[in-house]
């Protein structure tokens, strides 16, 4: 039966309803880069001196956000795209280039929710939630993705690595790193499925200074709906 086909009392559970597929061919996916998943793209901006803008008068770190300054170093200079996804929304994520992933670090922490109210009330929040960072090396430069867990998410998983949060609440809170060598690192094609949200929540695109010469998302997508698999080209 096709995901569109069914009627909501056919899904097991309140979780597989959230995370159901889309039909074949529903997302033809354009010219790398393309948006990551569907969503409204809340902000576009070029990071300078490890600073980004939560809201108009509420900043955070780059340092901050990944828990690294090797790696914030890394994207100095270059941008952030800020994707925020409602409850309705398509919960998966995609890759929005062509690459190969690196590293994946999960940092524990809070699960605020991460509508209007707390941009502008909560400091640092994209910083203190729980996320997981995904480093992808391409052939135009560094990439990350960095999904930002929230209230009510319930966890968050991924296709290339068993990783999957808040699934024993008990447990130690602690970073997780895994680093891929050369060797296992999972090859990922822009537009393809990359992780899930088990609810709506927030997922930043860091491009580095050479990756953004390559190209990246337009201005004119800024406080707009897009659809995973959507391009420049389509602005």
């Amino acid at each position: 039966m096709q995901e569109a086909e069914r009627t909501i009392d056919q899904y097991p559970s309140i979780g597989a309803l959230f995370t159901r597929n889309l039909q074949e061919g529903m997302r033809p996916i354009g010219v790398s880069p393309v948006a990551p998943v569907d969503g409204t793209m809340r902000s576009l901006e070029t990071i300078t001196a490890d600073t980004l803008e939560q809201v108009k008068g509420k900043t955070y770190s780059l340092t901050e956000l990944l828990g690294d300054a090797t790696a914030a170093d890394q994207f100095q200079g270059g941008v952030l795209a800020n994707f925020y996804l409602a409850p309705h929304n398509y919960h998966h994520i995609h890759t929005p280039v062509t690459g190969a992933v690196v590293k994946r670090v999960h940092i524990p922490g809070a699960l605020w929710p991460v509508n209007d109210w707390s941009l502008h009330s909560i400091t640092k929040l994209f910083a203190i939630n729980e996320r997981i960072v995904i480093y992808l090396s391409t052939e135009h430069g560094a990439v990350a993705l960095v999904l930002v867990g929230a209230t009510n998410v319930g966890s968050m998983s991924l296709t290339f690595d068993s990783l999957r949060t808040n699934q024993q609440p008990w447990a130690a809170k602690q970073i997780d790193e895994k680093v891929f060598d050369d060797n296992s690192r999972p090859k990922l094609t822009a537009g393809q499925r990359i992780g899930t949200f088990h609810l709506g929540s927030t997922v930043l695109v860091l491009f580095d200074k050479a990756a953004v010469s390559h190209g990246i998302y337009p201005l004119s997508w800024v406080g707009r709906e897009v659809r995973y698999g959507q391009s420049y080209q389509a602005a």
